[in-house]
């Protein structure tokens, strides 16, 4: 292990962050001055509840918080910023309940929406409750988790919760802590001597940076800064997902891929004019579990860690069936650690992705402003429709949302229960609501005219 979990203390330990983490770090923390969190992954879920009175509705669900502190402690870990460290205290009952006090909540009187406007950096992930709604908002930092580990985080509380009964005892749950993505994945550090994964990485790294500023979206003066976060999503019924996908098998396409095309085309036909600006420049982004060796694959025992690859690509203007093709081959390239190309440098690779987002942004470009999207495909299987046990619980809708400090819009898209989704997650200062939806709009168009589907 390069970045091991030692005791510095009874109860106590703490590790470095690999450059995964730092990179989400970087992006997370521009904005803590203002008490806000770029990227604080929420994941939204509408449910029902099989208790009705307030207070055991209450109770069951405080105990599974618990119960998914004893088993997945990463959640109750804090970050040292100025020296890239995580630190976890194993409790003791009044730093239980103190935890308890700074994690978990019940909004009697705010709405999901306003909570997302108003949401503020805090010291731990938290658990948020909105009875007159009936959501459950689960909410992290992102350098402690990627987004599909949030889906798999909040399948752990839901199994918890149906489950019932106390937590254990504390005191034994620090070897539940899960190891950096660079330790679970085997992936290498590079010395200095290692001339040809340096190269690699710094090519990979120029790949990214030579094509910046990216083409993007026009954007709102805010001479006060980002406000809250906002959503809109657009959907489509199950007989359309069914053609959609028909769609994409039929042109040897993936789901993912012509998402990707779709937003692409969109941003150029709305992009704002700029001599600097000449293509497309955007991240794939690879859920990396099933990829990892046992125990680390087994996403029950080790739903949380940021890991994910994330890989650059630009694109040329072009009509969507050029974008959806080009795509294609980003989503399809080998990334299994015994044909990633770029195995032995991504650490690497990470590392100047990390150092470039931490420097303050260059003089003379424009504010950053492209789209970026994330794909989490088929959720149903993640996450259960229902849980039975002592407290049955059903789940009939799942969103997730980044917090949106920058002015780079972030977009989902996903399926649950029949219904496929894309959201836009963005700032209340730097897009309109009316921009927004008539982007979300003309995507949603262009992926059904650019299959065919009209």
């Amino acid at each position: 292990m390069k970045f091991p979990w030692k005791e510095t203390g009874p109860g106590r330990v703490e590790r470095g962050l690999d450059s995964s983490e730092r990179f989400l770090k970087a992006i997370a923390i521009p904005f803590k001055s203002l008490g806000r969190e770029n990227w604080a992954l929420n994941i939204i879920l509408k449910v029902s509840l099989s208790t009705t009175e307030a207070h055991n509705t209450t109770d069951a669900l405080r105990q599974a918080w618990v119960k998914t502190r004893y088993f997945h402690p990463f959640i109750a870990t804090t970050i040292h910023l100025e020296e890239d460290k995580l630190e976890y205290i194993t409790p003791d009952e009044k730093g239980l309940q103190k935890w308890l006090s700074e994690s978990f909540f019940i909004h009697e009187d705010k709405t999901v929406e306003v909570f997302l406007l108003q949401a503020v950096w805090s010291e731990f992930s938290s658990f948020h409750y909105f009875p007159h709604s009936s959501e459950i908002l689960m909410r992290t930092h992102h350098w402690l988790i990627d987004g599909m580990g949030g889906l798999h985080l909040a399948n752990r509380f839901l199994e918890l919760y149906a489950a019932g009964g106390p937590a254990p005892e504390f005191g034994d749950e620090i070897r539940f802590l899960p190891p950096c993505f660079v330790d679970a994945a085997g992936f290498p550090i590079p010395e200095e001597k290692d001339c040809a994964a340096n190269r690699q990485a710094q090519e990979k790294f120029k790949e990214f940076t030579g094509n910046l500023p990216s083409i993007g979206l026009p954007i709102e003066d805010s001479p006060t800064g980002p406000g809250g976060t906002v959503r809109k999503h657009i959907s489509f019924p199950l007989e359309k997902l069914d053609r959609i996908l028909q769609a994409c098998r039929a042109k040897g396409l993936t789901i993912g891929a012509v998402v990707h095309a779709a937003l692409a085309v969109v941003t150029q036909e709305k992009a704002y004019k700029s001599d600097l600006a000449k293509k497309f420049t955007t991240v794939a982004f690879f859920d990396y579990r099933k990829y990892l060796p046992e125990p680390y694959n087994q996403v029950q025992q080790y739903p949380m860690g940021v890991w994910m690859l994330g890989l650059p690509f630009s694109l040329s203007a072009a009509d969507f069936a050029a974008q959806a093709e080009a795509c294609n081959k980003v989503y399809r390239q080998p990334v299994a650690r015994d044909v990633f190309p770029t195995f032995n440098s991504y650490e690497k690779f990470c590392g100047m992705m990390a150092d470039a987002f931490g420097a303050p942004p260059p003089p003379g470009l424009p504010l950053p402003s492209q789209p970026q999207l994330s794909n989490f495909g088929l959720v149903d299987g993640k996450i259960q429709r229902s849980y039975e046990g002592p407290n049955n619980i059903m789940i009939t809708r799942v969103e997730p949302v980044l917090d949106s400090m920058e002015t780079t819009p972030v977009v989902f898209q996903w399926s649950f229960n029949g219904t496929f989704y894309i959201n836009a997650c963005y700032n209340e200062k730097w897009h309109t609501a009316t921009f927004m939806d008539s982007f979300l709009k003309r995507m949603g168009e262009v992926l059904v005219e650019g299959l065919g589907l009209t």
